[in-house]
């Protein structure tokens, strides 16, 4: 069951602190991955994002923002660790997230991809993002 299987406020906020300081903990120990480059089907993740719930895009969006101001690059294997964010029916749906804060100015692509460490993953590539909002003393 996920957070979004029954009726949910969108718009409840929901405190993300120990999630984000677990999260920069277990960031220390990820950097140094190596990278490498794959293409992506942009159309299957339009279609998740059309079908994820509100209140759970509002939650990625948030995460996404968090992630950004704890770490100056990242990947959304960090996105679910640092952001805390809570999984849904279709977890691909934090690809168009991803990319909506790119449009929006918040990060932009490093140009490379690092193995998921996600264990279901199986080592899939993750695109690697620079923070264009992180917060150094933060």
């Amino acid at each position: 069951m996920t957070l979004f299987d029954g009726d949910v406020d969108p718009t409840a906020k929901i405190e993300r602190d120990a999630a984000v300081a677990e999260g920069r903990r277990r960031m220390q120990e990820a950097r140094g991955e190596v990278g490498y480059a794959v293409d992506r089907g942009v159309a299957q993740q339009g279609r998740a994002d059309e079908h994820a719930h509100p209140g759970w895009k509002y939650l990625a969006d948030r995460a996404i923002r968090v992630t950004a101001e704890v770490l100056p690059q990242f990947t959304a294997d960090d996105v679910w660790e640092v952001g805390g964010l809570p999984t849904t029916t279709e977890n691909r749906a934090l690809g168009p997230r991803m990319a909506k804060a790119a449009r929006d100015g918040l990060i932009e692509d490093a140009g490379r991809f690092v193995k998921s460490r996600q264990a279901q993953c199986n080592g899939m590539p993750r695109r690697v993002w620079l923070s264009r909002i992180y917060q150094e003393d933060r």
